[in-house]
């Protein structure tokens, strides 16, 4: 083997590591960054009011989120305290991936009118990561590295080449049908935010009202995941995947922010209501309602005034979309 072949391939393997190693610092001070700026979001909007399966996967996933990074930063100096960490990690990003899921086939069961299969497909999609990644904890094999690297690793197990370059292969095609299926999951989530923004769009325009169907579907937070599952699936290779960190850390805290800006809706509508009544004179919609007791009002729009009879005592009904999500402004004459 020639030895220069070699030092290149060393010094590509080490220049992965320390690039994986910054982004992963890097997403853990966002996990850290983003829980303690909405902790008075958390107390104020959460805990001092009534919970619901909403708020409880809200709590759930910025504790996961907030313990996986302390486990991040945590040191380990044996082959046994990496394992034990290593393990640990996994099972939180197993938990991780549950609770997105579970939180977009909420969001799609309240956009969609109550469509348990537009749920179920949306839910089934966003679980395929649950089983690529307990598959790929179990076949890998967890070491420790000393000093100067001191670092835990986790690579394929120590098997024949040809057994090695299989299970490499497969890890390869893993990665895309784990990023393809949540591609596929946030794509139709996003296709039934569109439909309902597109409604309010046209409802929009028929009033001379205008209405900024990006800004909605941007806020709706759908777009972001869209963009770094694709950005896995162009940089993934087989030494290295620097993203992971990021990726694993992007979706509970787009999904914890979106929860919060939903409460933060719920809590100031009412003191609206009489502000804006008489600017929304012209345009009135009937409100889609979910039921408060299950699933809070993660089937409602953001940043919308509030209609003066939405918050009043009413049935269930499968009724006319929601107002829209985003701002609105008079258009000019």
């Amino acid at each position: 083997m020639d030895p220069s072949s070699g030092f290149a391939q060393l010094e590509a393997i080490l220049s992965a590591y320390t690039i994986g190693i910054r982004v992963e610092n890097a997403s853990m001070t966002l996990a850290f960054y983003e829980y303690l700026i909405t902790f008075s979001d958390e107390v104020d909007i959460f805990w001092k009011r009534k919970l619901n399966a909403t708020s409880l996967l809200f709590l759930a996933t910025r504790w996961t989120m907030v313990l996986s990074a302390i486990l991040d930063v945590t040191p380990t100096s044996s082959v046994h305290g990496c394992k034990r960490t290593l393990w640990t990690l996994n099972i939180l990003a197993l938990i991780t991936y549950a609770q997105v899921a579970a939180f977009s086939a909420l969001r799609a069961f309240a956009m969609s009118y109550r469509n348990y299969i537009m749920a179920s497909v949306v839910l089934l999609l966003g679980l395929v990561p649950f089983g690529t990644t307990l598959y790929v904890a179990v076949i890998s094999a967890y070491d420790y590295i000393p000093p100067p690297l001191d670092a835990c690793v986790a690579s394929a197990p120590n098997l024949s080449n040809r057994v090695h370059g299989t299970i490499e292969l497969i890890l390869a095609r893993l990665v895309y049908i784990t990023r393809s299926s949540l591609l596929a999951g946030d794509t139709v989530v996003l296709a039934v935010t569109w439909l309902r923004t597109f409604n309010q769009w046209r409802e929009a325009r028929r009033l001379n009202v205008s209405l900024s169907v990006s800004t909605c579907l941007l806020r709706d937070g759908t777009c972001g995941l869209l963009a770094i599952n694709m950005a896995q699936m162009l940089t993934y290779t087989v030494i290295s995947s620097p993203l992971t960190s990021l990726i694993d850390a992007l979706p509970p805290v787009l999904m914890n922010r979106f929860i919060i800006n939903l409460r933060s809706l719920d809590t100031t509508a009412e003191p609206q209501a009489s502000s804006h009544a008489q600017r929304w004179s012209q345009f009135s919609v009937p409100n889609f309602r979910v039921p408060e007791s299950l699933l809070g009002n993660v089937g409602e729009d953001l940043e919308v005034a509030s209609n003066p009879t939405a918050h009043e005592p009413q049935a269930e009904s499968y009724t006319a979309p929601a107002t829209s999500q985003c701002d609105v402004e008079e258009a000019p004459q």
